[in-house]
This record gives structure tokens, sequence and C-alpha cells, in this order.
């Protein structure tokens, strides 16, 4: 209640969750900050062979004014 969740799942080759990836590969990365920055949290699940399943939940708040999403207040 009062939060938006976005579930993105994929039957791919998956991969390390642990694993430290370069700086060209920020992806994981950009996602948790963004998540977090916007009050929310940020699950990522990932198996070999098995796919990828990637879970955020961010809280819904209603902006001051309606025409602005909550990513451009975040950016600015």
């Amino acid at each position: 209640p009062g939060g938006i969740r976005l579930v993105v799942a994929d039957n791919g080759v998956g991969f390390a969750t642990g694993r430290r990836f370069g700086p060209s590969h920020q992806g994981l990365r950009n996602m948790r900050e963004r998540a977090t920055g916007l009050g929310g949290i940020i699950e990522i699940k990932s198996e070999a062979r098995r796919g990828t399943r990637i879970i955020v939940i961010v809280p819904y708040v209603e902006t001051a004014d309606p025409g602005t999403t909550r990513m451009e207040e975040a950016d600015t």
C-alpha cells in the first residue's frame, strides 16, 4: 500500500549477483542508487542458466507540481 512495485524477470543465463564488475558495467549500481534515492528498495536474484529477477519498490508520493514526475524532482 502506498507504493509502486516493478518486477522485471527473464529466463536467460543469469549472473553472480555478488560479483564486482568494471566501470563499464554500471547498470545495477545505477538501479540501486535510483531506487534508494527515491526512498525505495531493490532486490536482485539471479541463478546461472535460470535467469534473473529484479524487484524495485518505491513509495508513491504526490509531487507538488502535477506536471513533474518524482524522477525529475530527484534529479534536481
